[in-house]
């Protein structure tokens, strides 16, 4: 949902998509004089420079034992100063989970605040909503219950959303197959995540490619490099879209940042989107709408570990993404007055 000043009330959310650039540069020159690295460094921000404000990490979980307690590892594990652990809160929000989830979370002890809350099922969206709402940072970081986190993540996030307003601050992830007895010992080898694997950098598209919101465009068979063709998504913005997809659709919030103020502002996930996919990319459009840049990390990045269908299997997931598909496509099409009318919190 958007804030009331964003655009002309009678203005589709894709008309106001489509008139919005994402050109970081100003950005990036603030940023190199506040911490005389570059915004877009592969390197890690020297650790002289420390953050203040703290730091809410929300992470919703459902029968993700199996995959949990290594990202929770990862971040116990991250490279942090005494006074910025200190800063630390992880909000686990278990949505429904009808496993060990609970027992797994509760077996070890963390060196941050942890903050878990049982809900009964409905939904990612509801469940980061939740989260927020529980949050006492002025920073949030949403993870998913299936990633580990590089050693340097949470600072590298961190130190970008004190110095850079308005913001959404994505990382990229490599896709691992890893068991949980493997969890310590692959995160205490500060292991580093091939960055490049992931489908932004470079992904191969063809028109019978099905899992698409933008289905009545033609789509051309190649293989289509978003970081690359784009100028790092400076080039990004005006509606632009590079095989299947846009800058909305390339935010996922397995692992991104931004100011909680940002959040509020467009009152966090519609919590209409049940399932799998999309929510994140309306979420994701409604923050750029109302004046956000999408700014990519290459300094730290995430493992993503590869496990069973969250929805039971891949042909419900697929079912429940083109049902959230039809519903984002609606949203997109609708103006701000019928959006704040019609969203569900």
């Amino acid at each position: 949902m958007l804030s009331k000043n964003t655009a002309n009330p009678d203005s589709t959310l894709f008309d106001i998509l489509s008139s919005k650039d994402n050109d970081y540069s100003l950005l990036e020159e603030k940023y190199t004089r506040k911490y005389n690295e570059e915004l877009l460094s592969k390197e890690s921000i020297e650790t002289t420079s420390v953050f203040f404000q703290k730091v809410s990490i929300i992470i919703p979980s459902y029968n993700s034992s199996d995959t949990i307690l290594g990202t929770l590892i990862s971040i116990n594990n991250q490279l942090l100063s005494d006074h910025e652990r200190d800063l630390i809160e992880v909000i686990v929000v278990d949505d429904g989970s009808t496993d060990d989830t609970e027992v797994k979370i509760r077996q070890l002890k963390y060196d941050f605040r942890l903050k878990y809350i049982k809900q009964a099922n409905a939904g990612r969206s509801t469940a980061r909503n939740v989260g927020v709402k529980n949050a006492i940072g002025e920073i949030l970081i949403f993870l998913d219950s299936d990633v580990l986190l590089e050693k340097n993540f949470v600072r590298e996030h961190a130190l970008r959303c004190e110095a850079l307003e308005q913001c959404i601050f994505l990382s990229f992830k490599d896709n691992i197959y890893l068991d949980q007895e493997e969890f310590f010992d692959f995160i205490e080898r500060n292991n580093k995540p091939n960055i490049e694997k992931d489908f932004r950098f470079s992904k191969a598209v063809s028109p019978d490619w099905k899992r698409i919101h933008r289905l009545d465009m033609p789509i051309e068979t190649r293989v289509v490099k978003v970081i690359e063709e784009s100028n790092n998504l400076k080039d990004f913005g005006m509606g632009k879209v590079l095989g299947v997809w846009d800058l909305p659709s390339i935010v996922l919030t397995c692992s991104v940042s931004m100011r909680k103020e940002e959040f509020l502002k467009v009152r966090g996930f519609n919590t209409s989107f049940k399932g799998w996919g999309m929510e994140d990319t309306f979420f994701a459009a409604c923050l750029i709408a109302n004046h956000n840049y999408v700014v990519p990390v290459f300094s730290t990045g995430v493992f993503h570990i590869k496990h069973n269908f969250r929805s039971g299997s891949e042909e419900n997931q697929l079912k429940e993404f083109n049902k959230n598909v039809e519903l984002y496509n609606g949203l997109l099409n609708k103006t701000i007055s019928e959006i704040m009318t019609s969203q569900k919190q």
